[in-house]
């Protein structure tokens, strides 16, 4: 039998599981492209869609790009895209 103290430790390590299943399948339910990052810009979590993009338009990296830091490969784009965006301080209300 466990003791009390045991038994609450593996309940919340449980609940801490079933809400991460839940929050990745959320994420992934998404159809925009989604990554979540750091304030230094650091990718954390990107969801399927983000991926999925990836994977389709050959960028050179793992698929999910996780710690790579997107604000510095924004900050690097040229090109047609890149014209207009803001300096990410100003995005960022920095």
């Amino acid at each position: 039998m466990q003791s009390n103290g045991k038994h609450r430790d593996t309940q919340a390590e449980n609940l801490r599981d079933e809400n991460g299943r839940y929050a990745r399948t959320v994420l992934d339910s998404l159809s925009a492209h989604v990554a979540i990052i750091d304030a230094q810009g650091t990718i954390l979590e990107t969801n399927r869609a983000w991926k999925r993009f990836a994977r389709s338009n050959r960028i050179g990296m793992r698929p999910d790009t996780l710690q790579v830091n997107y604000l510095e490969i924004c900050d690097s784009a040229r090109g047609d895209s890149a014209d207009g965006r803001p300096t990410w301080p100003t995005a960022f209300g920095r």
